[in-house]
């Protein structure tokens, strides 16, 4: 699209430029508003970071996602780069409707724009810096079994009995259609959020990279998670991230006026 319409290499604005240009020219993007909103969405706290207010969400559900996905089927079958369908997602969803949902970066993406749209505001992913604001740098993990390494993961298949689950290194994501991990959230008291508990599970952040919850490590469960070890350790934006034996969710975040 950038060359056809008459772009040159020497003038060549960028990645990200372009393809803001190519998805509002396809009606799926619309810019952010600047200015902050005067509202508080129902499912999102007010929270003070850095001293300015803003409104911060639970972690959106699958309940959240499906009612978006059943109003933007049209979205995702008319772009072949970023397909999903009922059968992939619900692969990596099999939890209740209120459990958050898993998904890839792209779709988070749709999600985002849409959201914003429908509720006239401009909301965005955390960044690392608001996350560990409002998350806490405490360990609230599960702890680890003995006997199984931090890349291994637990899953629940039709071998199973008695409701114990059947342990595996490795697995395909559309073999098993659940990762096993902990349902139990912790609610930081300060800000009155909660946030999963698992090492399994993970939050994308605005720097294109993600955190597991339970134990601030990055997506790649690195034993130094500063700053800079998380903004390096990105995951396929294309994964939800089973592969890795980790589900990747999302919160979101947008900036109140000073009169609310």
């Amino acid at each position: 699209m950038y060359y056809a319409n008459g772009g040159q290499s020497r003038n060549y604005p960028g990645r990200e430029v372009i393809l803001k240009e190519y998805y509002t020219s396809k009606g799926i993007y619309s810019d952010l508003k600047s200015s902050p909103s005067d509202y508080i969405i129902p499912s999102f706290k007010k929270v003070l970071i850095n001293d300015e207010y803003y409104a911060v969400s639970e972690l959106v559900t699958i309940k959240d996602f499906v009612h978006f996905f059943e109003e933007n089927k049209t979205r995702f079958e008319d772009d072949s780069n970023f397909k999903l369908t009922y059968s992939d997602f619900f692969e990596a969803n099999a939890q209740e409707e209120d459990f958050p949902v898993c998904v890839n970066w792209f779709n988070m993406m749709h999600y985002i724009s849409w959201f914003n749209q429908k509720h006239d505001i401009s909301s965005r992913l955390l960044t690392i810096n608001e996350f560990s604001i409002v998350r806490g740098d405490n360990d609230i993990s599960i702890a680890f079994d003995k006997d199984i390494a931090p890349h291994e993961i637990m899953l629940l298949t039709e071998d199973a009995t008695k409701g114990m689950p059947h342990r595996d290194s490795y697995h395909n994501e559309h073999k098993y259609n659940s990762i096993l991990i902990n349902d139990k959230k912790w609610i930081n008291p300060q800000y009155k959020l909660s946030f999963m508990r698992s090492n399994y599970f993970a939050e994308w952040l605005a720097e294109e990279t993600c955190v597991r919850t339970g134990s601030i490590k990055d997506f790649y469960y690195s034993y130094n998670s500063s700053y800079e070890s998380l903004k390096r350790s990105t995951p396929p934006l294309d994964s939800n991230g089973m592969y890795k034996g980790v589900k990747i969710g999302f919160r979101l975040i947008y900036k109140l006026s000073c009169n609310i």
